[in-house]
């Protein structure tokens, strides 16, 4: 007998307001921060909480300790690898000629920010702000699929959403949350494919894994660990017998991890193969 969708998911109702309040608490963190109490430091201000938000420029030399009058863009709004991703992702909206040695795909969504909010702090940081909090649900959800007992789920959760390394990525416009948001989306699809209880499940479930193994290798190389990982711990199964196919959804899961993501790999440098290219934008 099939499960219902949430027993499959393994959530409840409990669950989903843990994952409210935890995305929440994420996404006023993420697109909020730094957030100051000043009814604590100035008691007389007329608001008693303010905010700079995703948007602010850092680099404001105006602000003792934030102005880097050496760097390579001197008082600008970039910080950090902003100052190359953000103008790469801008160059692709643009149809620009550019050269970075890193998958196209986390640029492109990078831009789609640009495109909604313009070519600003708060346009290039906003899909990396918005991944970073979609990243914490998603591993709300994989720990309720590796452990049944709720309080794993919310730990992983709370650790993630105040994580200072994927806090730092999630704000900034730099491409390693979004690979690293599509890995734990994989791993997700994956282990629910794992526990499928029927075989359309079970076949959509390693699709939507080969597709996101594929977005995530069309972000950044790096996720190839992923790949690697979801690969060796099929075949592991497969070979002790904990999982087993019939032919055809062994079939599809051969394709869907073999072929898939090259597929979505490739198709993610159309918009970078539609620009044309020199040599003029080899580093120097």
């Amino acid at each position: 007998m099939t499960q219902s969708r949430a027993a499959w998911w393994r959530l409840d109702r409990r669950d989903l307001y843990w994952l409210l309040a935890l995305t929440l608490v994420a996404g006023i963190l993420r697109f909020g921060s730094p957030i100051f109490l000043d009814v604590f430091a100035h008691p007389a201000s007329s608001a008693p909480i303010s905010a700079w938000g995703i948007g602010h420029n850092y680099q404001d030399p105006s602000l003792p300790g934030l102005g880097k009058p050496n760097d390579i863009a001197p008082n600008s709004p970039f910080v950090f690898d902003e100052l190359y991703f953000a103008n790469d992702a801008h160059n692709d909206l643009l149809g620009r000629d550019y050269f970075d040695p890193e998958p196209p795909l986390a640029k492109l969504i990078i831009a789609l920010g640009i495109q909604l909010f313009g070519f600003n702090s708060f346009g290039w940081r906003f899909m990396p702000a918005l991944f970073g909090t979609a990243l914490i649900p998603l591993m709300y959800m994989l720990a309720r699929q590796l452990l049944t007992i709720r309080f794993f789920a919310v730990a992983a959760g709370v650790l993630t959403a105040f994580d200072g390394m994927t806090f730092v990525e999630s704000r900034t416009a730099v491409i390693d949350i979004i690979p690293i948001t599509l890995v734990v989306l994989a791993y997700l699809f994956f282990h629910l494919h794992l526990n499928a209880d029927s075989v359309s499940r079970r076949r959509w479930m390693i699709v939507l894994t080969g597709i996101t193994l594929g977005l995530a290798l069309g972000s950044k190389w790096t996720t190839l660990a992923a790949y690697g990982t979801i690969v060796v711990i099929l075949a592991f199964r497969l070979i002790v017998r904990w999982t087993w196919y019939d032919g055809a959804t062994g079939g599809i899961a051969l394709l869907s991890l073999a072929l898939l993501p090259g597929v979505v790999y490739a198709l993610s440098f159309t918009r970078y193969l539609m620009i044309t290219h020199g040599i003029t934008n080899l580093p120097q």
